[in-house]
């Protein structure tokens, strides 16, 4: 009889089953979908920076560029955050997300400039006047 007062007093999320509560059993689907929404929100401040940059830098892109640069910029901040974060002992999750958005928001200017500056230099000329002396 005291079990079936316990079973009574228990909010609808418990159940007891021989005096051990227990919880509602929870569908497949839904345990799939809210492990998919907490690994997706973990990565969301990396994403908001690479589609922020898009907006400042993506003028005379097309779509599939546009789209090829925001993964560029996410694929920076999910791997080259961490990085930062643990090589200079940031601590917080705020600030673990903060970093995380720079990184993705950055990522893009970083990396056009510095594909512009390889590619305005003379790489291939300047080892060979190093090398192999000034053209006369």
């Amino acid at each position: 009889m005291q079990e079936i007062i316990r079973y009574l007093n228990q909010p609808a999320s418990a159940v007891f089953f021989m005096g051990v509560c227990m919880a509602e059993p929870v569908s497949t689907l839904a345990a799939l979908s809210a492990a998919v929404i907490k690994s997706a929100v973990a990565f969301l401040p990396g994403a908001a920076g690479a589609a922020v940059s898009l907006k400042f830098l993506g003028d005379g892109l097309s779509f599939s560029q546009k789209l090829i640069s925001f993964a560029v910029g996410f694929a920076c901040a999910v791997y080259i955050a961490p990085a930062l974060i643990d090589f200079f002992s940031i601590g917080g999750e705020r600030v673990h997300s903060g970093v995380e958005f720079l990184v993705g928001l950055f990522a893009l200017a970083t990396c056009r400039e510095l594909f512009t500056e390889i590619n305005s230099a003379d790489i291939i000329g300047s080892l060979k006047r190093r090398y192999f002396g000034a053209d006369k």
